[in-house]
């Protein structure tokens, strides 16, 4: 998965963690895909600010998921969706994926 995409995904999962402030800056530069200084502009603070707000959301946003884990998890369940639709399921391969989701 493309960086980009990941740090998009783990936003959706974990953004009611943030402040306000936070999901702001992200969801200006990530979804309206406006530059650092653009947004330093439009909020009336510095480009440094903006900067380090980006950075620090991104750190939370992977710190969070390395100790919840739902974005893994998420994968884990679609994966196994996609092996349940699967014309060569096995019953017994079936309950060994599902003892493994959460590891």
């Amino acid at each position: 998965m493309e960086d980009k995409e990941k740090k998009i995904e783990l936003y959706m999962i974990y953004k009611e963690m943030l402040t306000p402030n936070m999901q702001d800056v992200f969801e200006q530069y990530y979804f309206s895909d406006l530059s650092l200084r653009e947004i330093a502009a439009n909020n009336e603070i510095s480009f440094q600010a903006v900067r380090d707000t980006l950075k620090k959301v991104e750190k939370q946003l992977i710190d969070m998921e390395t100790k919840i884990g739902m974005f893994a998890l998420k994968e884990q369940i679609q994966e196994l969706s996609e092996y349940v639709s699967s014309p060569n399921m096995d019953t017994e391969e079936l309950i060994n994926k599902v003892k493994k989701l959460g590891e």
